[in-house]
């Protein structure tokens, strides 16, 4: 355990212990609320590294003072960065901690405990935590219909988050009446053009499409792309999410034109108007060197494939688990290519990775049982 880890959870003691101690001064609170504010804008602009120095400032500050409802919300949003970083074994404690100081400090039934459950839920679910996330999803969805009604904006993104884990699961059918549920309630209480709405449909674009009915699910993405291709922050990056998404859609019908074309569009939206999203970008690469695969523009796509690997090393680091899916892609390309050794090479690399984080090792054959082209099996 990191020293950073050990000295939150001393802190989390003490602001439990302390909890009804003096009210601290108005020049400390205001402190807290600029590192805080800091960070927030940090990580918005993709610079991580300064935005954790700021939140474990601000939390050593919170822990210095008292300020046990300031120091859970930036626990809070210091596990996201963690979550979104990939260091997901420590973003799980830290947003463990986070939930438990709400408890003490808001009691088991509000709203505040309830945004810790669902976001210690995102973790569990990013850990393949499954039974976990649902019940801790389903919590929080409980605690919001009480809290607010049925027509929150707060309900509806739990209940995103629950229909996103129900699509991982397979449970397609349940994550559609979930998703549809959410956006009713997102209809009425946001603007057209609102980034949660976006993410709404994004995500029950992408369950139409895994339920064999792509011709429903291109509208959606379209819709999105509409909402935020002119924009910046997060609607530009729900709509270079649907571009990328409706880009694979095309690939696999074979429409390598507008595939292209899309995949594109994506990367200018993460180049150019998102800063910092690197990983993002990483992955619209590696998609887009998989369409160059097919096309026959061979060194191209390496040059792509190569540029993912990178910038996933870059972001993340060698060992993360995000760096895997770049890894094997790129090796399945060197297999149907003709370059064995390379390709084993980057599988052997994938598989250490793998084991590092409990995950079940891959053999040749799994990277190479991929399609090269449409109706074409390598």
């Amino acid at each position: 355990m990191s020293k950073h880890l050990s000295a939150i959870r001393l802190f989390v003691f003490l602001l439990v212990v302390g909890l009804y101690a003096p009210v601290s001064s108005l020049g400390q609170d205001a402190l807290w609320l600029e590192l805080n504010t800091r960070g927030m804008k940090a990580y918005e602009n993709g610079d991580v590294d300064s935005a954790e120095e700021f939140y474990r400032e601000a939390i050593k500050l919170a822990a210095d003072n008292g300020q046990a409802a300031e120091m859970s919300a930036t626990l809070n949003n210091l596990g996201l960065l963690l979550k979104a970083t990939g260091r997901l074994d420590e973003a799980a404690s830290v947003l463990h901690n986070a939930m438990e100081l709400r408890f003490s400090v808001y009691g088991p039934r509000h709203r505040y405990t309830a945004q810790s459950m669902n976001n210690l839920g995102r973790l569990m679910e990013a850990l393949g935590r499954y039974t976990e996330a649902e019940r801790l999803y389903s919590q929080a969805i409980d605690i919001y219909s009480e809290w607010e009604g049925e027509k929150t904006i707060a309900l509806a993104g739990s209940l995103t988050n629950l229909a996103s884990l129900f699509e991982r699961m397979g449970r397609l059918d349940t994550a559609y009446a979930t998703l549809k549920r959410a956006i009713s309630v997102y209809d009425v209480a946001l603007p057209t053009n609102h980034p949660n709405l976006a993410s709404a449909v994004n995500t029950l674009a992408t369950v139409l499409v895994k339920l064999g009915r792509g011709s429903e699910a291109e509208p959606m993405y379209r819709r999105v792309i509409e909402m935020g291709v002119k924009e910046r922050g997060v609607l530009a990056i729900e709509a270079a999410t649907a571009l990328n998404n409706l880009a694979a859609l095309k690939k696999e019908a074979c429409e390598y034109n507008e595939a292209s074309d899309l995949y594109e569009q994506a990367v200018k939206i993460w180049r150019d108007k998102v800063g910092g999203r690197r990983q993002d970008l990483a992955v619209t690469y590696h998609n887009l060197a998989g369409l160059r695969a097919r096309q026959d523009r061979f060194e191209e796509a390496e040059r792509l494939y190569q540029t993912s690997v990178t910038l996933h090393e870059q972001v993340l680091g060698a060992r993360n688990r995000f760096l895997i899916p770049a890894l094997e892609g790129y090796a399945y390309f060197l297999f149907a290519t003709n370059r064995p050794e390379e390709a084993q090479l980057l599988v052997e690399r994938s598989n250490g990775i793998r084991a590092q984080h409990r995950l079940r090792e891959v053999s040749r054959a799994d990277v190479e049982t991929r399609e090269l082209s449409c109706g074409k099996k390598t």
